[in-house]
């Protein structure tokens, strides 16, 4: 599916017929595909105005948790961005 918006309009198209109750899904972007997490968030956030939780960034997000754990790099300091706090509750400075 594909959607258009305009400022008080939203158009959903489709190359066929969608039933009642049906789940729909929408790429919001190809490029974001190749983007870190940081990046990605932000940008479906400034455009679509919504953070994204889905299977890929929760995985993601799962990865930098992991690393912050580990205190490796930048994807601590992602994580802190981020608003995850460390095991004791305290959000680290990086």
């Amino acid at each position: 599916a594909a959607v258009s918006v305009s400022d008080d309009l939203v158009t959903l198209y489709s190359l066929r017929a969608i039933s009642p109750g049906e789940e729909v899904t929408v790429c919001y972007g190809t490029s974001l595909l190749w983007l870190p997490l940081q990046m990605r968030r932000t940008q479906l956030a400034r455009v679509w105005g919504f953070l994204c939780q889905c299977p890929r960034c929760a995985a993601d997000m799962e990865v930098v948790v992991a690393e912050r754990e580990r205190g490796v790099g930048v994807r601590m300091r992602q994580a802190s961005r981020h608003g995850v706090r460390p095991s004791g509750g305290e959000t680290q400075n990086p």
